[in-house]
């Protein structure tokens, strides 16, 4: 199995979580709750990263074993990853900006929280997307959706 198969459902998975730990904090306004959210998007960047970094060996072994599969295909999904990891990476940032302002008495501790939550919907958008065109790498009867 390739490391590559190993890390790439994190950039999806962990901003779920991020997300869902965010609200929580929200509801219940415990900003340790928001600080262990912060730290999935980290996770979701640092993943992100991994992912993208081990997707070209991951290609050579797809076109070894399947030669029949375009190269349209993956070069489509690469080319989303590389959106999601822009995208990640500002996360990424923006979180570890939101664990340091939780700490202080900020006046614009809610505007970071705010921006990180509502660039997470879109890390969770984009992520579907690299993950539906990672998809149709392999599994070829998903290609025609």
């Amino acid at each position: 199995m390739h490391f590559h198969n190993l890390v790439n459902h994190f950039p999806i998975i962990f901003p779920i979580a991020g997300i869902i730990l965010l609200v929580l904090g929200l509801i219940y306004s415990s900003e340790l709750v928001k600080r262990i959210g912060y730290f999935f998007f980290i996770l979701t960047a640092i993943s992100t990263f991994l992912a993208l970094n081990s997707g070209e060996g991951a290609e050579e072994m797809v076109e070894k074993f399947y030669p029949s599969i375009a190269h349209t295909t993956i070069h489509d999904h690469e080319e989303k990853a590389e959106v999601l990891q822009w995208i990640n990476s500002v996360l990424g940032v923006l979180s570890l900006v939101g664990i340091w302002v939780s700490w202080r008495t900020y006046s614009w501790r809610k505007i970071v929280f705010w921006g990180v939550l509502v660039v997470s919907l879109f890390t969770c958008y984009f992520g579907y997307e690299v993950g539906k065109s990672g998809g149709k790498i392999i599994h070829l009867e998903s290609s025609n959706s």
